[in-house]
């Protein structure tokens, strides 16, 4: 008998960034626990000023202001996707439906990068948005 769709388990359950992250010897766990404590503000902050460092302090013509929501939304997919077990939870967390999930995870590229976490799922496990 097949499972109905909420009990299966979601492509992206086992993916973490954070676990990501320190596999490919991007951040330490040192690293976790400092950023930890900073807010939001203060490491989006510090993250213009290094990107900016690179061009001498100078952002002109960089479209900030209409880059920062897609920035946003790029993370907060991320987040949802890395603590939801299923796809109905990802949707509720964020509140959008079955077509606006899979267009977001397609507009920032967020299941290509994710498959690799999807070893032990067969094919025909596998939710459909």
């Amino acid at each position: 008998m097949k499972k109905p769709k909420f009990y299966r388990k979601y492509k992206f359950s086992k993916y973490s960034l954070t676990s990501d992250l320190i596999n490919r010897q991007l951040i330490n766990q040192e690293f976790v626990n400092m950023i930890s404590i900073l807010p939001l503000e203060d490491i989006i902050g510090v993250k213009l000023e290094c990107t900016a460092s690179i061009f001498n302090n100078r952002l002109f013509g960089f479209p900030l202001k209409h880059a920062i929501s897609n920035i946003v939304w790029d993370s907060v997919l991320r987040y949802v996707l890395s603590i939801s077990k299923t796809s109905v939870e990802a949707r509720r967390i964020i509140g959008s439906s079955r077509s606006q999930l899979f267009l977001l995870c397609k507009k920032f590229n967020i299941s290509d990068m994710l498959n690799k976490f999807n070893t032990d799922q067969s094919d025909q496990n596998k939710p459909n948005f």
